[in-house]
């Protein structure tokens, strides 16, 4: 018997362990109450910008660089409305906004 609740103890703390570390790494999603003005936003950019681990990696390296400083605001449309913030690179990501920011510059 003592046997089994050592073997349970140990497992339930192996899972907090890996549940702790999960959560650490988790993204950064930063949800606001009131609607940011551009303003703020370039002011402050860690306080409004959110970020997802995956699209951080350096795949997404070359849209970063070519326009770090755009935005893309989101709601969720609820009666009390939540707004999030992101980086434009990571949704506009095909050739012929490639193409259009390659001209425009």
């Amino acid at each position: 018997m003592k046997k089994k609740l050592l073997f349970l103890a140990i497992m339930v703390i192996a899972l907090m362990s890996v549940l702790a570390i999960t959560v650490s790494a988790e993204n950064n999603i930063i949800k606001l109450s009131e609607l940011p003005t551009l303003e703020q936003i370039h002011a402050n950019p860690s306080a409004y910008i959110s970020h997802l681990d995956e699209f951080d990696k350096d795949d997404y390296k070359t849209y970063r660089d070519k326009d770090s400083a755009s935005v893309i605001v989101f709601s969720d449309l609820a009666a009390t409305p939540t707004y999030y913030v992101y980086p434009a690179y990571y949704f506009i990501r095909n050739s012929q906004w490639n193409q259009a920011t390659q001209l425009a510059n």
